[in-house]
């Protein structure tokens, strides 16, 4: 497993799921990583910094880090990643962003003005999962109502 720390010495870590073979990928120039997503294909890690406004991605081990973006990022809060490109929501801009996951370009606004922003998960319908392609259908369609109803609720 892999996770985030924003406290006193922010880092990002990774251990097994017992929590044995815990050891810190990152811990130099990080400060609020808030998003982080997984790339099993490529075998990346990918993270977004909410005080240093960039993207970054390394191997799974910790090796070769790199800054994928770092231009006009205000507040990042929900990562994903999907085929060649990573999502995000902006808070301040309350807006579904995306761009090239190597290169950090083509970078497109997907959706604005939505309303108390928070998570992005992005799901590829493709792929064998725990559930047929007719239930993920259905659960996402329920998950987008239920979204949509929600930001009309607290509008």
């Amino acid at each position: 497993m892999y996770w985030t720390d924003w406290g006193k010495h922010p880092k990002i870590e990774r251990a097994a799921l017992d929590g044995s073979h815990r050891i810190i990928l990152v811990n130099d120039y990080v400060a609020w990583p808030n998003g982080l997503t997984i790339d099993y294909l490529s075998r990346k890690i990918y993270w977004a910094d909410a005080k240093l406004d960039k993207i970054e991605v390394m191997n799974l081990d910790g090796s070769n880090r790199r800054v994928v973006l770092n231009d006009h990022l205000p507040h990042i809060f929900g990562f994903t990643v999907l085929g060649n490109r990573l999502y995000w929501t902006d808070w301040q801009r309350r807006a579904i962003e995306s761009v090239n996951k190597r290169t950090g370009k083509d970078r497109k606004n997907i959706i604005s003005s939505l309303p108390d922003l928070m998570g992005l998960k992005a799901v590829n319908l493709n792929l064998a999962y725990a559930y047929g392609k007719k239930e993920i259908n259905f659960m996402l369609s329920n998950l987008i109502v239920s979204a949509v109803l929600l930001s009309r609720i607290y509008r």
